[in-house]
């Protein structure tokens, strides 16, 4: 209706953050709603770096029986998830999940040499053992990413590839990483579009036009994993009934 076009207009360019539960109470019909509404007015890239919850923190049914509301409180946390180091970048699970994440780590077993006995069988320590696997899988990880950064039209779903750019993007930008913007706008002939340096700062060429294509992105990428996640399940779900 009109209120809904309204409160649409206002919160265009805000981030929603959904309460974990229901926080409203209707005792005329004994029904739970969401009607309470928090956002932020902070860019949905640079949200994406944060970890935003809002936790229901008593039952909206409990605090009607006692005539104090119908309103459950809200508690809103907003932080990093953990402390970011400008040399770090979290790895997506599309690239763990990449077929040439699989093609480099096994070259690299074969080039470090893990497996080095006649039985294909690690004789030393499983820490050991366990430490150097961690750091190949890392190093796959990051030839794959280098590799999809470099020639995103090339991958088998572009719109995960582009997806991950974004992200990167976002991180050089708002931690701001002038190492990685640099690195990006090297590999990536994309990059130039979307980012730029004033001195020695990243920034964003056109922060609405950003923020616009990473939403769509997002919105197409989440819906491409459940379509993977779906075709996944699909045969061990024909099993199963077998």
């Amino acid at each position: 209706g009109r209120a809904d076009r309204i409160l649409s207009g206002l919160t265009a360019e805000l981030v929603e953050v959904a309460p974990d539960a229901p926080t409203y109470y209707s005792a005329a019909d004994g029904t739970y709603t969401t009607i309470d509404r928090l956002f932020l007015a902070i860019p949905t890239s640079a949200a994406a770096l944060l970890a935003a919850r809002a936790r229901v923190i008593d039952a909206p049914d409990a605090l009607a029986a006692r005539d104090l509301s119908d309103h459950a409180p809200v508690h809103f946390e907003l932080a990093f998830p953990k402390p970011l180091q400008r040399k770090t970048c979290p790895i997506s699970i599309d690239i763990v999940r990449h077929p040439r994440c699989k093609f480099h780590l096994d070259a690299l077993r074969h080039a470090a040499r893990l497996d080095d006995d006649d039985d294909g069988h690690f004789r030393g320590c499983p820490v050991d053992r366990w430490h150097q696997e961690k750091a190949l899988m890392i190093e796959a990880a990051r030839l794959t990413r280098r590799d999809a950064q470099a020639h995103p039209e090339a991958e088998a779903d572009p719109v995960l590839a582009r997806d991950a750019l974004l992200r990167a993007v976002a991180r050089a930008v708002w931690m701001p990483d002038r190492r990685r913007a640099e690195h990006l706008l090297a590999a990536w002939v994309g990059a130039s579009d979307l980012i730029e340096f004033v001195g020695i700062t990243p920034v964003l060429r056109d922060p609405a036009a950003f923020e616009r294509e990473r939403r769509d992105v997002h919105l197409a990428a989440t819906a491409a994993r459940r379509r993977q996640r779906l075709q996944q399940d699909l045969p061990r779900s024909g099993a199963a009934r077998r």
